[in-house]
Order: C-alpha cells, then sequence, then structure tokens
C-alpha cells in the first residue's frame, strides 16, 4: 500500500510538472532533474533504513522463549462500539429537538 502511494504521488507530480511544462514553458529538464534528485534522496534512506534494521537485528540479543498469557480480542474493549452508541444516541436527541 506504502509503495502505491509513493507510485501515485510520483504520477501526480510528474503530470503537475508536464502541464506546467506545456502550459507555462517551465522547464522540463528542471522539474526531471529535481524529481530525480528526490527520488534518490528517498531511495537512499530507504536503503539505509534497512541497512541499519539489518545491523540492528545481527547486534540483537538471543531469542527468549517467553510464554505470553494472551486473552482472545474483545469487541468491547476497544472504542468503537462505544463511539458508535454515542453517536446513535446524538443523532436520536438531535432529531428529537
Amino acid at each position: 500500500m506504502k509503495h502505491f502511494f509513493w507510485l501515485s504521488a510520483a504520477a501526480y507530480v510528474f503530470l503537475y510538472f508536464y502541464a506546467a511544462w506545456i502550459y507555462d514553458g517551465f522547464s522540463m529538464t528542471l522539474a526531471i532533474a529535481l524529481f530525480l534528485l528526490v527520488s534518490g534522496f528517498f531511495y537512499w534512506r530507504h536503503k539505509r533504513k534497512m541497512a541499519l534494521q539489518a545491523a540492528d537485528t545481527q547486534v540483537s540479543q538471543p531469542e527468549v522463549n517467553a510464554t505470553v498469557n494472551t486473552q482472545p480480542i474483545s469487541l468491547w474493549r476497544s472504542p468503537l462500539p462505544y463511539i458508535g452508541i454515542a453517536a446513535v444516541i446524538i443523532i436520536f436527541v438531535g432529531t428529537q429537538l
């Protein structure tokens, strides 16, 4: 999903600069250079983050087999049903006034 977002953002930026070049005489060479520079920076940051994560996993302590006492997920432990109930009450009271 993250890659889809960045690809759609890149397409939007390209179309924006292309339209500016067609209508306003914007330098498409400058737009391409800026796009490549920004894309290269984000790619470098991504590769650096992946390398740091790989280094952290190699240095991390060995795994500990710990038993975790888990409970099944309950819908009523989340705020969603209470927000829904409050919304229904607010709508009901608002329509009665």
